[in-house]
């Protein structure tokens, strides 16, 4: 990026609160923290490399003292758009799914067994604090809680699932103690993984060869097969299968297009004096969007799984259709939660979307930035260098 500003990081821990537990040491699945031990006591604290920190948030859960905070999804954040949801729907129950479990509406519905439930989305179930759902109850703001976190081995954060687990275990142990019903608050793990459609498969072994994990395979007499166990759900064999094959439960090459399609009309009402929309695709790794409302300016944003199961058909339709330019925000490659194959394979499909696009003349409609939400200003910046460098070429 430009400039030699460093960027602000978004984990910080204050030393007068903190009581050198270690407890966040101990949780920390990316071995991030290290409690740095003195002569002294005010010589002893925790320290983050952020290198290797995630920004999970496991350590600000468990932290007994609130000596650590996070700007992303931030517990005042999560109450906020907690609210909002309930608010908007008129409804007392809430949903909080884990994104990397991706449940569809569709399928929560059919879990929760109701429709119209509002559906809050987390990076990760276990970095809920259990204040959360407390607050939530005894503020009145929902009735009931459906929690939906991945399966343990699914977790793509390690021990967000595990943890997510025991918190919830431990919270309904407390509201039995209160003599509550503890079915005020129910868990369901939930996977989402890729699916073959054998009657289109051509056995290309385009899947086979570009899974990050090994899960696709092309048996006889050339057909491909995905291995659920080893399945992780980040679609790029979607992005690369040729006869639109393979299907990830809400991002189908049929559902992404009419989603897209849906966008472009929406943004076509909201923009004002001949303003043409600007799309952003985003990996729900690294970005959470804060769209502007009522501005006039037609940024629609489309959330992906990871930003490698981007199909190039995508950013032309989405040109196709309207909008000015398509920005993708992808994670850095060393903080893919996907085997660092989804960025890189992001990079590669916009490579070639770019060169085609370059050939018509129209060099600078399409571009990628690598962000991370550990770095709160990163993506907001990427996004307003696209809309000057837009604006310049109109």
């Amino acid at each position: 990026m430009a400039g030699s500003e460093p960027l602000s990081f978004g984990l910080t821990i204050d030393e007068e609160l903190c009581s050198r537990c270690s407890l966040c040491v101990y949780t920390c699945p990316f071995e991030a923290l290290t409690l740095l031990k003195g002569e002294l006591p005010e010589e002893r604290k925790v320290e983050v490399d952020r290198e290797k920190c995630k920004l999970c948030g496991l350590c600000y859960t468990i932290c007994p003292l609130d000596a650590i905070t996070v700007q992303y999804y931030s517990m005042e954040d999560l109450l906020e758009m907690a609210r909002q949801l309930c608010l908007k729907t008129g409804e007392r129950s809430l949903v909080v799914a884990c994104k990397g479990s991706n449940p569809t509406d569709r399928s929560i519905e059919e879990k929760v067994g109701r429709r119209g439930i509002p559906v809050l989305r987390v990076p990760c179930a276990g970095r809920v604090p259990m204040d959360f759902y407390f607050r939530l109850l005894s503020e009145g703001v929902a009735d009931r809680l459906h929690v939906f976190p991945c399966e343990e081995e699914f977790c793509r954060l390690k021990e967000g699932g595990k943890i997510s687990f025991l918190k919830l275990d431990y919270l309904r142990s407390l509201l039995a103690e209160l003599k509550v019903d503890g079915g005020i608050i129910s868990l369901t793990k939930s996977v989402n993984k890729a699916k073959v459609n054998e009657a289109k498969c051509i056995g290309c072994g385009n899947c086979e060869h570009y899974c990050p994990y090994e899960a696709a395979m092309v048996r006889s007499p050339g057909i491909a097969t995905i291995d659920e166990e080893k399945c992780m759900g980040c679609g790029i064999c979607l992005a690369v299968c040729p006869n639109f094959a393979i299907s990830l439960e809400g991002y189908e090459q049929e559902t992404m297009a009419e989603n897209l399609a849906k966008l472009a009309e929406a943004a076509k009402r909201a923009v004002r004096g001949g303003v043409k929309p600007v799309l952003v695709f985003y990996c729900q790794w690294a970005y959470t969007p804060k769209p502007p409302e009522g501005d006039g300016s037609g940024i629609c944003f489309m959330e992906l799984p990871c930003a490698g199961r981007l199909d190039p058909l995508h950013v032309i339709q989405a040109l196709n259709l309207g909008f000015e330019g398509v920005l993708v925000l992808a994670c850095k490659e060393d903080m893919c939660n996907f085997e660092e194959a989804g960025a890189k394979r992001a990079e590669i499909n916009l490579s070639s979307v770019k060169r085609a696009l370059s050939q018509l003349g129209l060099d600078g409609k399409v571009e990628i930035s690598f962000v991370h939400p550990k770095y709160p200003r990163e993506a907001e910046e990427a996004l307003s260098s696209f809309l000057n460098k837009i604006k310049g070429e109109r």
